[in-house]
């Protein structure tokens, strides 16, 4: 395909407003705080798994099928 008639359209990745002097480092927090709750959660998970709480609270029981 051949963009070069498209790239004089309004839209355009250049930005007419500033984001924290456009360096970016809001996004790149944002990415690293959401690879911290990430990472909180698989050690949540885990922990359920080899305690064997996610076992016993909730899977059900031979019982409870019937």
């Amino acid at each position: 395909m051949d963009f070069s008639a498209v790239s004089d359209t309004a839209y355009s990745a250049n930005r007419s407003y500033p984001i924290f002097n456009q360096n970016g480092w809001a996004r790149s927090l944002h990415f690293l705080a959401a690879w911290f709750l990430v990472i909180a959660g698989l050690i949540y998970v885990l922990a359920g798994v080899f305690s064997g709480h996610a076992r016993q609270s909730l899977l059900p029981k031979g019982g409870d099928f019937s």
